[in-house]
């Protein structure tokens, strides 16, 4: 049996371990301090949490791109940096399953799945991004 020393093989494992696992599925880091999340995630997101069910905290940062610039392996201290958590996603819940029947349709396994949960998933970060990102200020969700 071989073993698979892809990165998305090594997090599956390291989930199934119970190991915490922190990943931003959205790419990099910018330099841009107006950028904002892009259009859907990759469906290897949707892929982690069908094989690994793990209860996934959703969070969404602005400002890193001055705490730790493109290029910078040191954080640099004096910077406002502001972090947003949203509600734990419990996929061992029933969740994946839910949201693969609202997005698709039914219940189903494979790339249909995989797509249905990295969208909800961007969509829950991105109306995290709408709540605290300076673009949608003036806004009912900038206003909380």
């Amino acid at each position: 049996m071989a073993v698979s020393t892809s990165p998305a093989c090594i997090l599956r494992e390291r989930l199934l371990a119970g190991d915490w696992v922190h990943m931003f599925p959205e790419g990099g880091r910018t330099c841009d301090p107006e950028a904002r999340l892009g259009a859907n995630f990759k469906p290897g997101v949707g892929w982690l949490i069908a094989e690994t069910h793990p209860v996934t905290l959703p969070f969404y940062h602005l400002g890193m791109q001055r705490v730790l610039p493109v290029g910078s392996s040191r954080p640099r201290s004096g910077h406002r940096l502001r972090v947003v958590f949203g509600a734990p996603l419990d996929s061992t819940s029933g969740w994946a399953d839910e949201v693969c029947a609202r997005r698709a349709g039914d219940t189903t396994d494979g790339p249909r799945l995989w797509d249905s949960l990295a969208a909800e998933l961007h969509d829950v970060l991105a109306g995290m991004e709408r709540a605290v990102h300076p673009s949608f200020a003036g806004t009912d969700a900038a206003q909380r």
